[in-house]
C-alpha cells in the first residue's frame, strides 16, 4: 500500500521540493494550497505538472479546525508536513503590522494548534514535521545556535514560530505525537519568492546578460545569513520523519554570507567580475542590520546521516542559470 502524505503550502518553494521527493518515493502526495495562488506559487504549480509530479490538492482552511479535522480523519495521511505560514516584512507599514500580526497569529499559530489537534484525535499515529526558523532565535546572545539554545524572538514572526513550536513540543511530551520541529535556517533555490533577495539578484542577474535590463537596486549589501540550498532542507525534513522518535533538529550549513558575496557569485555565473557597474544602492531599501544568525546542525549530520550538496557559490549558479533557462524557453 502507497503512503500517504498531506504537504500544507504545497506550492511553495519547501512544499514543492518536499511533494517531489515523496511523490519520486512513491507515496501518495495530497496537498493544501492558498488560494488564489500567487505568481510564484503558480510557476511552481506548472513545473510540478510539467514535470509528472502528482499532487492531490485540497481545499481547506487551516485556521477552520471543522475543516482540519475533516480533512485529516478522511485522509488519515502516514506522514504530514506543515510548511504553510504566513511571512512578516520589515519593511511594512504599522498599518500594515496590525494586519500581517492578525495573519500570524490565524496562519502561524491558529493552524499549528488546530491541525495538531484534529491528528491527535483523529490520525495519532501520524508522523509530523513543522517548519521551524532561524527567526526564533533573532534575539540570542549564543553564537551559533542548536537545538539547545532557548527559544529568544524580538520579532512577531519569530514569536509565532517559537508558539507553533512549543505547541509541536507539547503534543509531543503530553500525547505522545510523532511531531518534529525542523528548524530550518535561510534556504534558497530557483523556487524561491520574487520576495527574497537572492531571488531578485538572480533575475536581475540573468536579464542584464539577456540584455534587457543594465542595472539593479539593492539596499544593503552587508546583511549576512546563514544560507544553504532548499532541496537539501527538504531532504532533512523527510529524513525527520522516518525516525522512530520525534525530536528538534537545526538544518543549516553553519556559514555566513553577505548579500554582497551572493551577488559576486551570482555576476561570476554570466562571466561578470566588475557587478559594480550594475549596481545602484538604495539606502530606503536597506532593512535593519540584525545580528547575523548562524546554525550548527552537527545533531543532523549525525543522527540523520543529512548532508549538503550545492556550495554557496553553487547555489548562486544555479539559481541564476534557472532563470536564464526559464527564460530562453519562452
Amino acid at each position: 500500500m502507497k503512503k500517504r502524505a498531506l504537504i500544507t503550502g504545497v506550492f511553495g518553494q519547501d512544499g514543492s521540493y518536499v511533494a517531489e521527493l515523496l511523490a519520486k518515493k512513491g507515496y501518495e502526495v495530497h496537498g493544501i494550497a492558498r488560494l488564489p495562488l500567487s505568481k510564484n506559487a503558480q510557476r511552481i504549480c506548472a513545473f510540478l505538472q510539467k514535470n509528472g509530479i502528482d499532487i492531490i490538492t485540497h481545499e481547506c482552511l487551516l485556521e477552520k479546525y471543522t475543516d482540519v479535522l475533516a480533512l485529516i480523519s478522511a485522509l488519515r495521511p502516514h506522514e504530514c508536513y506543515h510548511l504553510a505560514a504566513t511571512h512578516y516584512s520589515s519593511q511594512a507599514t504599522e498599518a500594515e503590522r496590525l494586519t500581517i500580526a492578525r495573519e500570524l497569529y490565524q496562519n502561524n499559530i491558529i493552524s499549528a494548534s488546530n491541525l495538531l489537534h484534529a491528528i491527535h484525535v483523529s490520525s495519532p499515529e501520524t508522523k509530523v514535521v513543522f517548519a521551524g526558523s532561524s527567526l526564533m532565535f533573532d534575539a540570542t546572545n549564543e553564537s551559533p545556535q542548536d537545538e539547545t539554545t532557548p527559544f529568544s524572538t524580538a520579532s512577531i514572526y519569530g514569536l509565532s514560530k517559537v508558539a507553533a513550536a512549543e505547541l509541536a513540543r507539547f503534543y509531543r511530551a503530553q500525547h505522545g505525537m510523532h511531531v518534529t520541529n525542523a528548524i530550518l535556517y535561510n534556504h534558497e533555490s530557483p523556487r524561491r519568492s520574487f520576495d527574497f533577495v537572492t531571488q531578485k539578484i538572480a533575475w536581475n542577474v540573468a536579464q542584464i546578460k539577456m540584455g534587457t535590463s543594465t542595472t539593479m537596486t539593492l539596499g544593503n549589501l552587508h546583511s549576512a545569513k546563514d544560507w544553504g540550498y532548499a532541496q537539501d532542507y527538504a531532504n532533512g525534513m523527510y529524513l525527520a520523519a522516518q525516525q522512530e522518535k520525534s525530536d528538534d533538529y537545526i538544518f543549516a550549513t553553519g556559514e555566513l554570507h553577505s548579500v554582497e558575496e551572493f551577488l559576486s557569485y551570482a555576476f561570476r555565473a554570466i562571466g561578470v567580475e566588475q557587478w559594480r557597474d550594475y549596481v545602484t544602492i538604495d539606502a530606503t531599501l536597506a532593512t535593519k542590520l540584525d545580528t547575523p544568525l548562524r546554525g550548527n546542525a552537527q545533531k543532523a549530520y549525525q543522527q540523520l546521516n543529512w548532508k549538503h550538496t550545492l556550495t554557496f557559490s553553487e547555489l548562486a549558479e544555479k539559481m541564476v542559470n534557472a532563470v536564464l533557462d526559464e527564460k530562453s524557453k519562452l
